[in-house]
């Protein structure tokens, strides 16, 4: 009795799990198998700044059999190893010269469509010493991208359509490339790109401890132009994340209000600081094609107190100094978590998925939801540092007299934030009641159209 041929979407999904080992013996085994398991081994590829790396990912670009199933390159420029001295001249600021052929033969290569470079591996915490400097890292990503942008937004004959549909950069260093980002190979791959990420490095943040956060004025012009550098261009784009490694959105201010995307179905926002109406009205803009939303870590900034000037938006116009004496200037924000969720669970009608953990989180269970909407759900901005409103998740605690109150690093505890923190303790209660509400939504409509999303 001969056994049916299982089908191939089956297979293929089979080999998804399998382990390296075992998609190279099943490739020997049959022509269907060694079909699914080349797509299995070759699909994505990884590039390393090391000659060897190099060597591997032109060989496999060589072979008319195998380039045909690559379709993401992995770019991890890292170490290999951390230098046990404290050295001038880090090992990881030189490009190997071969790193320029790999790019030209991926450009060449037509199928690549998926990006992503990490360059988690080139900060201060992979090394060793005091007096390394962090003009080392700038200057190696900067070439880096330099190298990426060019070679593969360009060919002999001058600018060439984009091969990128999508495009991920961990660890994006907060600085401004204006020879990058401002050429017109950049504007090229920024007008076909269909998925972006940004996970943003605050390049100051990589030599300090987590409780100290400074801001540079590089760092400042960065944050403030990511709209208009990043965005402004991609406007064909289905898919869009991006993050920081601390809350951003409002010091900084990162303006989206002149950021428009009429195809945008996938948004995912990590530790970004909601601080006006206007950045709700721009989640709804979006209602018609929004399908899949991710609120990660992000937070609601209640008061602030700077010194400083502020901008018409309440917005700081510039860094925080620690002058004295200095103009105390104050804004404040009334909006809860509750109301973004009513807003959004009425007007996002096209919604199938919402997190506000990660990405991965497509449907948060009742139990979980107190978790979710976690103590820094509402902060202030306490001269140049972001602090918890309050720290309770119950309000019997939050009514404890004796409980820690919110403390400013200038005027130490705030008495006056005692009758806040009990009103946000109730207003707790109640934005989980919202969640609840637009998560069961959710849940309903894709049983309604079919699907467990």
């Amino acid at each position: 009795m001969a056994i049916p041929c299982m089908p191939l979407e089956i297979l293929n999904n089979i080999l998804d799990f399998a382990p390296k080992d075992t998609l190279m013996k099943a490739r020997l085994s049959s022509k269907v198998f060694r079909e699914s398991s080349a797509r299995n081994l070759f699909g994505t590829i990884t590039l390393r700044n090391t000659t060897r790396s190099v060597r591997n990912v032109r060989q496999i670009l060589a072979s008319q059999r195998l380039k045909r199933y690559v379709r993401t390159v992995h770019i991890i420029p890292r170490l290999a190893s951390r230098p046990s001295q404290p050295v001038a001249f880090l090992p990881w600021q030189t490009l190997v010269p071969e790193l320029r052929y790999a790019f030209s033969d991926i450009h060449l290569s037509g199928n690549l469509s998926t990006f992503n470079i990490d360059f988690g591996g080139c900060s201060l915490t992979t090394c060793v010493g005091a007096d390394i400097r962090l003009a080392g890292m700038d200057a190696f990503r900067s070439d880096l991208l330099c190298l990426f942008i060019t070679t593969l937004m360009f060919s002999r004959y001058g600018l060439s359509r984009s091969p990128m549909r999508a495009l991920s950069i961990q660890n994006l260093q907060s600085r401004s490339e204006h020879h990058i980002t401002y050429s017109p190979g950049f504007s090229n791959l920024l007008d076909h790109l269909k998925t972006l990420g940004l996970s943003i490095s605050t390049l100051e943040h990589e030599s300090t401890r987590p409780n100290e956060r400074p801001m540079s004025t590089p760092s400042w012009d960065f944050y403030t132009m990511l709209p208009q550098v990043w965005l402004t261009r991609a406007n064909t784009l289905t898919t869009l994340r991006l993050s920081a490694d601390s809350h951003w959105g409002y010091y900084p201010k990162v303006d989206f209000r002149n950021v428009n995307f009429g195809y945008l179905q996938t948004l995912v926002l990590d530790h970004f600081t909601f601080s006006h109406d206007w950045q709700r009205a721009w989640l709804l803009r979006h209602s018609m094609t929004l399908t899949h939303l991710v609120l990660s870590r992000c937070s609601i900034l209640q008061d602030v107190w700077f010194k400083g000037k502020l901008d018409g938006d309440g917005y700081p116009t510039g860094l925080q100094r620690e002058v004295l004496p200095a103009e105390v200037t104050t804004y404040n924000y009334h909006t809860g978590w509750s109301d973004y969720l009513n807003t959004m669970s009425d007007s996002l009608t096209r919604l199938r998925s919402f997190s506000m953990i990660d990405e991965d989180s497509k449907v948060v269970v009742a139990n979980e939801v107190a978790t979710v909407l976690h103590a820094d759900r509402y902060l202030c901005f306490d001269f140049g540092y972001y602090i918890p409103v309050a720290n309770h998740d119950t309000l019997e605690e939050a009514e404890d007299p004796n409980s820690q109150l919110p403390h400013s690093m200038i005027t130490g505890h705030r008495p006056q934030m005692r009758e806040r923190r009990l009103a946000l303790a109730r207003q707790y209660l109640e934005d989980e009641r919202v969640l609840r509400g637009l998560l069961d939504k959710v849940v309903q409509r894709n049983m309604r159209m079919g699907s467990r999303y």
